[in-house]
């Protein structure tokens, strides 16, 4: 036996649920599509039981005939269908071909030389466009459209609160979240204006850290180095020390002989008057011979004295020294511990 598993969706098809044909022909969703964030459960109650129950009449129809009609496979579904119609459809255009009466009946004149119905018919169109015109096939049909324009925005949500005072447009969340001047920092190259659709950017800020405006700083000035070289005047003040040996210390000293010790002699006239020949220290008797000696008298040896003496000071003298050379000058890193971050700027 022939099977189908299509349900008709909102089978109870009530008013508290589900939009009437007067609410759905005059909705403004219906006319021009869900608006987004936006969804009427009345209205689309309305909608899947129409189609839901277009698609049961036709899983029924196909049933009907004899064949399956299960969602699980798609083209079996289509050419079920298919044979079904046609399994409707050729007994009925057999008995047509065949049967005289069903070519004359309805039309006016011989089946083979009709040129027109008996009875005029109507052609309408509905939809975004509406127009209609009547006609018996004589002829050319022509048909008058009257354009229908799309419905206006919708004002109120579903809950009746104003669209535009309770929910914002991405333009205008952008605005406010980044007005134009704004900085953004991501860890992907991806320019903003793509992200978001909104504004104009630029990359800035390449190899530099931000730093906030005030003490000094004023917006957009730029300064400072990744490395430094230290120049004398950078360095704390300080003072070195050192120590050179005694070996300059000395002293003098000195002494004199005690050889000062002597004696005085001195002669007199013995009482015979005659010349002393002998030997007189310091006395020349022979150019002197009219001394006449009589007797040598001596002093006492009492002559011993000592000397004092002093040295300048010419020893006195200084020391120089240096000390050795250490550093080479070189610059040396200025930077903290960083993350390298791609920054914009909203410029428009």
């Amino acid at each position: 036996m022939a099977s189908t598993n299509f349900k008709i969706f909102n089978e109870s098809h009530t008013d508290e649920q589900t939009y009437n044909d007067s609410e759905y022909e005059k909705a403004t969703q219906r006319q021009s599509g869900v608006i987004q964030g936006i969804a009427l459960s009345r209205l689309h109650n309305k909608l899947y039981f129409q189609v839901s129950s277009m698609c049961k009449a036709i899983a029924d129809y196909i049933v009907d005939k004899g064949l399956d009609c299960n969602d699980d496979d798609v083209n079996q579904i289509t050419t079920n269908f298919s044979e079904a119609i046609q399994n409707e459809c050729t007994p009925i255009v057999s008995n047509h071909n065949a049967s005289s009466d069903s070519h004359a009946n309805g039309i006016a004149g011989n089946a083979a030389s009709a040129s027109k119905l008996e009875i005029a018919r109507t052609i309408s169109l509905t939809g975004r466009a509406t127009g209609s015109a009547r006609t018996d096939f004589s002829g050319d049909v022509s048909v008058n459209v009257t354009d229908v324009s799309i419905a206006g925005k919708a004002i109120n949500d579903a809950n009746g609160d104003r669209i535009d005072d309770t929910y914002l447009k991405k333009k205008t969340v952008i605005d406010v979240v980044y007005p134009v001047g704004a900085i953004y920092i991501s860890m992907t190259s991806t320019n903003p204006a793509t992200v978001f659709g909104v504004g104009t950017w630029k990359q800035i800020s390449q190899g530099r850290t931000l730093i906030g405006v005030g003490n000094g700083y004023s917006v957009g000035g730029t300064g400072g180095s990744e490395k430094t070289t230290l120049a004398v005047e950078n360095l704390p003040p300080h003072s070195f020390s050192g120590n050179t040996g005694n070996s300059g210390g000395h002293s003098h000293s000195g002494s004199t002989s005690m050889n000062g010790e002597h004696r005085h002699f001195f002669y007199g006239y013995n009482n015979n008057n005659g010349p002393y020949t002998g030997d007189v220290d310091g006395v020349d008797t022979e150019s002197n011979s009219h001394l006449n000696a009589v007797d040598r008298f001596n002093t006492s040896a009492a002559g011993n004295h000592n000397h004092t003496f002093n040295t300048n000071h010419t020893g006195a003298h200084a020391h120089s020294f240096s000390t050795n050379t250490v550093g080479s000058g070189k610059s040396f890193n200025n930077m903290p511990p960083y993350l390298a971050v791609f920054i914009w700027q909203r410029t428009a």
